[in-house]
């Protein structure tokens, strides 16, 4: 594009301005953008606005604001496309199921373990029910058959016994039954 059109853009946007009474600060306050970007756009140093989309987006509004129709000052701009690019309009993704989220799935993994465990634990522990129960104690077992017991060969004791060895007749009793008899 030549530079007399190019140069129509920012003249057009200042005779706007000055035809609506509007002072650079009061554009910049409404349009809410700093002193110096209104400037930029006033003198075609668009490069000074960034990016050009930016650059046109600022100008576009510019224009919204002074009431001009923004589409004849966005194609004088330096940079502008000849014609407007085609648009595809792309299909959206089919949703996907919720059974493929990976949080989904370690959470459900979480639960089963959180579940399984304890009763398999539970499990292992008493399998051994079934099997004896070895008990350990201090007492003897009983035979099964009594044994003969011998003749004494000693004097019998006497039939008399003071009350303080009845006190002791427990123990000699139990170790009788401790010890063999003599045979």
């Amino acid at each position: 594009m030549s530079d007399a059109v190019q140069g129509a853009v920012g003249k057009a946007l200042r005779a706007a301005r000055e035809s609506r009474g509007m002072s650079v600060e009061d554009a910049a306050t409404r349009l809410r953008l700093m002193h110096r970007q209104i400037d930029a756009m006033e003198s075609e140093d668009f490069s000074s606005l960034g990016q050009p989309v930016f650059a046109r987006g600022f100008v576009r509004n510019y224009a919204r604001l002074l009431g001009l129709d923004p589409e004849p000052l966005l194609a004088g701009m330096a940079g502008a496309p000849e014609d407007a690019a085609p648009v595809a309009h792309v299909a959206a993704p089919a949703p996907a199921h919720w059974l493929t989220s990976p949080w989904i799935l370690m959470l459900m993994l979480g639960t089963l373990l959180a579940v399984a465990l304890p009763i398999a634990l539970y499990w292992w522990l008493n399998s051994d029910a079934g099997e004896e129960v070895h008990v350990t104690s201090n007492v003897l077992p009983v035979p099964a058959e009594p044994r003969p017991v011998a003749a004494p060969t000693h004097a019998p004791l006497p039939a008399a016994q003071p009350p303080a060895a009845t006190a002791t007749a427990p123990f000699v009793a139990e170790t009788a039954l401790k010890t063999p008899a003599a045979a």
